[in-house]
């Protein structure tokens, strides 16, 4: 028998035991506190006040009504560390304080980001801000796009819309200028349909006219100066109709104008239409060269309207902005961060301006100036080109999209697994069907050379006959209802007006996969002899529908695609020829790594026309060359990534390509990749 303690003694222990638990996470858990919005509405007004006007006692006082207020909730809180975030970052620029409050708004919400999603969110909304600031646009990029995922499935419209800015503005600052414009579309579009509570202002004026601007600054940069006057248009227009509903914010809504006007201005000049171009330039000139406006943004219209005139030979007036702009420069009038840019143009029209009117020596004095300035301005703009986001892009637009796919559509990926099954056990029927057949021919192979059997091998070959018959029967019955089935449930999903655009494109996918699975049970049961019906076949557009299709799988296995085509339509049987082409680029992915490139093209030669799909994958080895084209096991592998294959789609395509006049081909060389060939000879339809 066990000796026992004294229950006095256990006792105690669990006391103690107790004890230290509730002290453990009491020293864990913020004490559930009620928040107080009004409240620290208030405070943050008052903070805003001071930072205007006596900067240096705003964090004080911030700190004295907190302290005397000691139950604060979650919330107050996360809107005490923001404000300290704004001070820091804006007013008393300090990056380790900055830091160390958005340590704590992290520190805070942990474990309570359900409860809290607005604060979570523009946690990392201000994470991602200070990355930004610190010019490391990777790390930036990341945070903004983990914020708008979380926004767009938690909070309403206006907090995305903060996000999709953000991300535009990230690939503006990365001189990625066309693949800012989807992000800047996108917070466009959420703007205009923001209901906010607050910042009403902002929300419906400031943001959407400012995003416009930056689209069309994005195309302006990109070269393509007719988009952009559209998108400075839109902008204008967008600020004509909407200024009479805040008749108290008439000065900022006339710099706002002003500000278009040069940009628009600037447009005009890129495409040398010299009437609109000094008109914009000279209004925005008229709205922002004067005190407590955008001077420095009248400087830079100054330097494009100077440039306009040097250009279609107006001396005088050239002459006359570079004087008041030298003015400007040297008494340090509207000097913003922008100030350099003018300064650097400013010295370039100098030099442009004393070439043209034949003083040299001045000129010569201006090009060394701006050479020297270029070259300092490139060193501190070297920085930026140091990072790369292409990777980052990829990465978090793949997990979204599983993410979202994971959340939404439960139902979907059971269909999808339904459908793979069905698919794998319609290949595995097609082969048996396949031997079946090419034992038919070895058949009548073996009665054209045995003339003393020959009465035997014909009823053998009609009993055979028979017997594939039944086989193709049974395929056909078997086959043809679960993929129909699957081809009316994904257009049943395609038809939902309530299902998701991303999810009704893959249903158009599983749609177009169970289509062509009809055909392909089609095919394999026609007789060889028979001629396909040919029609007029835009290849061009064929080979283009083929890469759309199968870029999915492209990138599920991180490499890319480059497709170089020509207008060519020729007389062939168009869906059996998609086949083809679809088979040669899978199978180039399936035998490529990860991250290697593939080739698609379509040219006319002078025996015809010519497709190549060319990849840098593993290779065929010498001892399978011959078999490529055969129905045999030995030629059978599988893919980089262990993908399955039966060995029966280069085959059938080359019965397809001959059937059709054309000749298919292949050079490989081990471990170095392989190009397949399809030639049709003659000329085009």
């Amino acid at each position: 028998m066990y000796p026992t303690r004294p229950l006095h003694i256990t006792c105690c222990r669990f006391i103690l035991l107790l004890s230290f638990i509730c002290t453990f996470f009491s020293c864990r858990l913020t004490p559930a506190y009620p928040d107080h919005p009004s409240w620290t509405d208030s405070i943050a007004d008052k903070v805003s006040q001071l930072q205007d006007q006596v900067p240096e006692r705003a964090m004080p006082y911030l700190d004295s009504v907190y302290n005397v207020t000691p139950r604060r909730g979650t919330g107050d809180l996360w809107r005490k560390y923001r404000l300290k975030i704004g001070f820091y970052s804006n007013v008393k620029p300090d990056g380790i304080l900055r830091w160390q409050y958005i340590d704590s708004m992290f520190r805070l919400l942990e474990g309570r980001e359900s409860k809290y999603k607005f604060e979570y969110a523009h946690s990392l909304y201000e994470k991602a801000s200070a990355f930004q600031a610190e010019k490391k646009f990777t790390q930036a990029f990341d945070s903004y796009f983990d914020g708008r995922n979380f926004a767009q499935q938690n909070l309403d419209t206006c907090s995305l819309t903060d996000f999709s800015n953000s991300l535009g503005l990230i690939c503006y600052a990365k001189e990625e200028f066309l693949k800012a414009v989807p992000y800047l579309l996108d917070a466009y579009q959420q703007a205009i349909s923001c209901k906010p509570a607050t910042n009403a202002f902002y929300y419906q004026f400031i943001l959407p006219q400012g995003v416009l601007n930056t689209i069309a600054l994005c195309y302006e940069r990109a070269r393509k100066p007719d988009s952009a006057v559209h998108y400075y248009q839109q902008a204008l227009q967008f600020v004509k109709t909407n200024k009479t509903y805040w008749p108290e914010k008439n000065d900022f809504i006339d710099l706002a104008t002003g500000v278009i006007e040069g940009n628009l201005g600037g447009a005009f000049a890129r495409l040398r239409n010299f009437n609109e171009a000094e008109k914009h330039l000279r209004e925005s000139i008229r709205i922002n060269d004067k005190e407590g406006f955008a001077i420095e943004d009248a400087q830079t219209a100054k330097t494009k309207l100077a440039d306009l005139y040097l250009k279609f030979d107006h001396y005088k007036q050239t002459d006359s902005l570079l004087n008041e702009l030298e003015k400007d420069i040297l008494s340090g009038r509207g000097k913003s961060l922008e100030n350099d840019q003018v300064v650097g143009k400013w010295i370039n029209l100098k030099w442009k301006y004393a070439e043209k009117t034949n003083n040299i020596p001045v000129a010569y004095y201006y090009m060394k100036r701006y050479y020297a300035f270029d070259d300092s301005m490139r060193k501190v703009k070297s920085a930026l080109n140091q990072s790369d986001m292409d990777q980052a892009f990829e990465e978090h637009q793949h997990r979204f999209e599983v993410e979202m796919l994971q959340k939404n559509n439960q139902i979907k990926t059971a269909y999808l697994f339904g459908t793979a099954a069905i698919l794998l056990m319609a290949i595995i029927i097609a082969l048996i069907t396949w031997f079946h057949l090419k034992r038919s021919r070895k058949h009548i192979a073996t009665l054209r050379d045995t003339n003393a059997q020959k009465k035997t091998m014909v009823a053998a070959l009609l009993q055979s006959e028979k017997d594939n018959s039944k086989i193709m029967k049974i395929v056909a019955h078997d086959l043809r209802n679960p993929i129909g089935a699957i081809v009316s449930a994904a257009t049943m999903m395609i038809d939902d007006n309530t299902a998701i655009a991303d999810n009704k494109t893959m249903w158009k996918l599983v749609k177009t996969a169970g289509d062509n699975s009809l055909k392909l049970v089609n095919d394999l049961l026609r007789v060889k002899v028979q001629e396909l019906p040919k029609e007029p076949v835009d290849l061009e557009a064929l080979i283009h529908y083929c890469v759309e299709l199968l870029q999915h799988k492209i990138q599920a296995k991180k490499q890319f695609l480059e497709v170089s085509t020509v207008p060519v339509t020729l007389a062939l049987h168009q869906d059996s020829l998609w086949r083809v082409i679809a088979n040669l680029i899978g199978n180039a992915s399936k035998f490529s790594p990860a991250g290697s490139t593939i080739l698609v093209t379509l040219n006319k030669t002078d025996d015809g026309i010519l497709v190549m799909v060319k990849d840098h994958g593993i290779g065929i080895p010498d001892n399978l060359k011959s078999k490529v084209f055969d129905v045999v096991a030995e030629a059978q592998r599988a893919g980089t990534e262990g993908e399955e294959s039966f060995g029966i789609g280069l085959s059938v395509s080359r019965q397809i390509v001959e059937q059709q006049g054309g000749k298919i081909w292949f050079d490989s060389r081990e471990n170095a990749g392989t190009t397949f060939y399809i030639l049709f000879p003659g000329t085009t339809v």
